[in-house]
């Protein structure tokens, strides 16, 4: 869980008398524990708000760019704020 990290040993230390070296940050959203689909801007544009991670690495993470949503059936219900389709057993 977390986040990850690209890192370099180097073979002197830094100021701080370290020797290890961050070259890279990578974002990790899972496990995604659950997930719903905003429009936060009210702008027509669909983002994604996560419930990732777990323990003292969970967090809420909104993803704005690279996903594309369209909805393919909109059904109106009183009282339901989320319905998912699920598999009723595993094939």
């Amino acid at each position: 869980y977390g986040d990850s990290q690209l890192i370099k040993l180097n073979m002197q230390p830094d100021a701080k008398g370290s020797y290890v070296e961050v070259l890279e940050k990578y974002v990790n959203l899972g496990p995604i524990v659950d997930f719903c689909v905003v429009d936060l801007e009210r702008q027509g544009q669909g983002q994604v708000v996560t419930c990732s991670g777990a323990h003292k690495d969970g967090s809420l993470r909104i993803v704005r760019n690279g996903i594309g949503i369209n909805e393919q059936a909109s059904v109106e219900l009183q009282g339901i704020k989320g319905m998912w389709s699920l598999k009723s057993s595993i094939d």
